[in-house]
């Protein structure tokens, strides 16, 4: 593309944008989210957690609510609707990307694409059209076993949040999520994140069900109770882009 929406820096588009400086500055709702879209296919995951995503999500603005002394807002909480909502671009940038997201979404990495649909889901934007071909594209493309562990719970919360049911997507996930090796992998957020899932969307999985309450046991048992986080030897860590690691 061309334009300033594709001169300007990510961090400075984020900046422009929770500034409500768009207008001022020739920042078009079409070409921001041609801009979204393309920072999101071209972007190859290697932390497989949202930890390197804030780099590139422009249209979410959480933390940098720091400025004005606020505090940081969390991935999955923070404030009320209004609040929440205030985290993320407008609705004409979502209109947008949505549109373009319901023709390129199969070119998207499974991972990339479930945090894109994510700004959707957290900030309260609700597009069912869209999020049937999400759902079809990861049942019928074969995306869902490439998933990092974060990301499988993530996009069925997505459906949850958003209220839409895709019964195939969660039983499919459900599969996944129940091998011996995805199950020893899942952190404490990933157990939490498919339980709210299944359970908002009342869509029972006997097996589902029996292996998370197996694989929370596991985790409760071997977790001291000093610490927040689990130990290295209990779950990976993550590692982030500056070299850090983030327990899990």
């Amino acid at each position: 593309g061309t334009g300033p929406v594709w001169e300007m820096p990510v961090q400075d588009l984020k900046v422009a944008l929770f500034r409500g400086r768009a207008a001022d500055l020739g920042l078009e709702a079409e070409a921001l989210a041609a801009r979204a879209v393309a920072e999101y296919e071209r972007f190859q995951p290697k932390v497989l957690s949202w930890h390197d995503y804030q780099y590139l999500t422009f249209w979410f603005f959480g933390g940098m609510e720091k400025e004005g002394g606020d505090g940081a807002k969390s991935f999955f909480q923070g404030g009320d609707r209004a609040g929440t909502r205030a985290m993320f671009a407008d609705d004409a940038f979502f209109e947008a990307a949505a549109a373009l997201l319901k023709q390129r979404a199969r070119r998207m990495h499974c991972i990339n694409l479930t945090y894109f649909i994510w700004t959707f889901a957290r900030a309260g934007i609700v597009v069912p059209d869209l999020m049937q071909v999400v759902g079809d594209d990861f049942c019928n493309s074969g995306k869902i076993p490439m998933c990092d562990r974060c990301s499988l719970g993530t996009m069925v919360w997505n459906f949850s949040k958003c209220n839409i049911r895709h019964d195939r997507l969660f039983e499919l996930v459900a599969a996944e999520l129940v091998r011996p090796n995805r199950l020893r992998s899942l952190a404490p957020r990933n157990f939490q994140n498919s339980i709210i899932a299944y359970s908002r969307m009342a869509h029972w999985h006997e097996k589902l069900v029996d292996a998370l309450a197996r694989g929370i046991v596991r985790l409760v048992d071997a977790h001291d109770p000093r610490y927040p986080k689990s130990d290295r030897s209990v779950l990976f860590s993550y590692t982030c882009r500056d070299g850090t690691e983030v327990p899990a």
